[in-house]
């Protein structure tokens, strides 16, 4: 019964944690935390419940018969510790089920990221005809007389201002505004939310949405803290309204993408010192909580393979002879 119990368990994880994690405000003050907190919760949730139902195939005879010959003696010690719904027919099918689940997961990942990589890769060659460079490494200019900059990912990456955007910006803006978008590459930002971006694809399953949109403001958030600490608060914000409506392309991550009312606030309100004893309690509470989630449901999952495989490499001939 032990898949049973760590199966439920996740089941109900994925129904309670996305929505209590994107209520909290403690992410919003420590954004890179809460960027932990969500990369935390899927695989403590779902990624749990699909590997409990992938143990199911461990009672078809094909591996049963394998498990034998690695663990003689002890398979059905181990068999009995993970769930059994009834018959091979039924186990076959739900451990079929998980497994396309995960295969199919993988692939749209995998696919999603090579269809993005190649847009970028096409908008770095395009902006190589078009931008010209202004004096520092990896930033662009393209003549447009909308205000946007944003960040390119890709072998070598970019940041690209319009043209509007660098006359708009003051020096300690336009600093501001490269360290936000270096942020975003720096911390490979893009790849984070191209997963996000799949998993909400389904959003039918709790959290999917919640995820994606919550992902997309902290990594805002992570990129104006960088800023803010090159320049300070107000100079973000200031950045931010001037260039707030400014679209990025597809291929790109702009400064004024998601979130400006909750960003401008958040950095004005770090020019008042607030006392918010509970927020770092808040934070390191529920990280250390989801990590420890994670680890004690996949020890649970795999104590009991340990635990067989442990005693056939300890016990004797009489035991490696013990009849199935």
């Amino acid at each position: 019964m032990t898949a049973l119990v760590v199966a439920v368990t996740g089941l109900v994880a994925a129904w309670t944690l996305p929505a209590l994690l994107a209520s909290a405000r403690w992410p919003l003050r420590y954004p890179r935390a809460g960027i932990l907190a969500w990369a935390l919760v899927l695989p403590a949730t779902y990624g749990t419940v699909l590997a409990a139902a992938l143990s199911l195939v461990l009672h078809l005879p094909p591996i049963a018969a394998a498990l034998h010959a690695w663990l003689p003696g002890h398979t059905d010690a181990l068999l009995r510790s993970y769930a059994h719904l009834g018959g091979r027919p039924l186990d076959a099918v739900v451990g079929g089920v998980a497994a396309a689940v995960v295969t199919g997961a993988v692939l749209a990942v995998v696919v999603s990221g090579r269809r993005t990589a190649a847009d970028r890769r096409r908008h770095l060659a395009d902006l190589g005809l078009v931008a010209r460079p202004v004096g520092l490494p990896g930033v662009l200019v393209v003549d447009v007389a909308q205000p946007a900059a944003y960040a390119v990912p890709g072998r070598p990456g970019a940041v690209v201002l319009t043209s509007a955007a660098r006359d708009a910006l003051d020096p300690a803006e336009l600093t501001a505004v490269l360290a936000h978008e270096r942020t975003h590459l720096r911390a490979r930002h893009a790849r984070l939310l191209g997963v996000a971006a799949t998993f909400a694809r389904a959003g039918w399953l709790p959290g999917a949405r919640d995820s994606h949109r919550s992902l997309r403001l902290l990594a805002e958030l992570h990129a104006d803290d960088a800023a803010a600490r090159s320049t300070s608060p107000l100079v973000v914000a200031g950045a931010l309204l001037k260039l707030g409506r400014g679209a990025a392309p597809e291929a790109g991550i702009g400064i004024g993408a998601v979130g400006m009312v909750t960003r401008v606030e958040r950095l004005l309100e770090r020019t008042v010192p607030r006392r918010r004893p509970l927020a770092p309690v808040a934070m390191a509470g529920a990280v250390t909580g989801l990590a420890a989630m994670l680890a004690i449901q996949l020890a649970v999952l795999a104590a009991p393979v340990a635990t067989a495989a442990y005693d056939a490499a300890t016990c004797d001939a009489d035991c490696r002879s013990e009849p199935w």
